[in-house]
């Protein structure tokens, strides 16, 4: 499965070249052919994602437009039977507050927003609340938002880059990764490149990929063999290796 950084690096290049000239040029800096297919595969469905996006946004913006300007000529007719001076007065003010209401959601929506709040699905929700913690690096949502305990460990250890965190996560398998992740920094963190904490992860698969991550070494990688696991191994050495 492709990563998000190479995702949106044939996001960028598919601007400017064909599918054929990057799904070339990836194969060419040592990219599996499979993986380019399916980074390219999935930057279109982040292109296509994205425009849907927008789309379904410019049009809730126009619903709430269209019901503002209603709003606002329902109140003019009413005012207009009043005192001219007043409505006048009214309408300036309505204006304005619509001007304000419009520029102040939007810039909260884009510099606040807590979309994980209406996730009613609880795992759901502390995998929205998650990735957000990880991006931002920012243990108190890890804290106060997320509720698994598990993933709460895994949260704090990962931004801390504090193993003795995973050391207490009972589910395995969020363990494996919370070792990883500090080991080789896949979350956006960066590593500690421990090789110690390689030899912790339980799953094969994954204690190989570790290994040959922090050795920069692909041959462990061909020890691999999940599908998906094995081309993540290759590619984060390759991308390790030009850092």
């Amino acid at each position: 499965m492709p990563s998000r950084k190479l995702v949106e690096y044939v996001r960028e290049n598919l601007k400017k070249s064909s599918e054929k000239e990057v799904r070339d040029m990836l194969i060419k800096e040592g990219y599996p052919k499979e993986l380019a297919d399916s980074a390219i595969k999935a930057a279109f469905e982040s292109n296509q994602e994205e425009s849907n996006t927008t789309k379904e946004k410019k049009e809730k913006d126009d619903i709430k437009a269209k019901e503002d300007i209603d709003g606002l000529k329902k109140k003019i007719v009413v005012e207009k039977k009043s005192n001219s001076k007043w409505l006048i007065l009214v309408l300036i003010v309505i204006l304005i507050g619509i001007v304000l209401f419009i520029f102040y959601s939007n810039k909260i929506r884009n510099t606040n927003d807590d979309s994980c709040i209406q996730i009613n699905n609880k795992e759901e929700r502390d995998n929205c609340y998650l990735n957000r913690s990880l991006e931002e690096k920012d243990v108190n949502i890890c804290n106060n938002k997320i509720e698994s305990n598990d993933l709460k460990k895994y949260c704090v250890g990962v931004i801390n880059l504090d193993s003795s965190l995973c050391d207490n996560i009972e589910k395995e398998q969020i363990k494996d990764w919370c070792y990883i992740d500090i080991t080789v920094g896949t979350k956006g963190i960066s590593g500690i490149g421990n090789e110690e904490l390689c030899y912790k992860v339980e799953d094969i698969n994954l204690k190989s990929a570790c290994i040959g991550i922090v050795n920069l070494d692909s041959s462990s990688c061909e020890l691999i063999e999940d599908g998906e696991i094995k081309d993540w191994c290759y590619e984060k050495v390759y991308e390790s290796g030009i850092e």
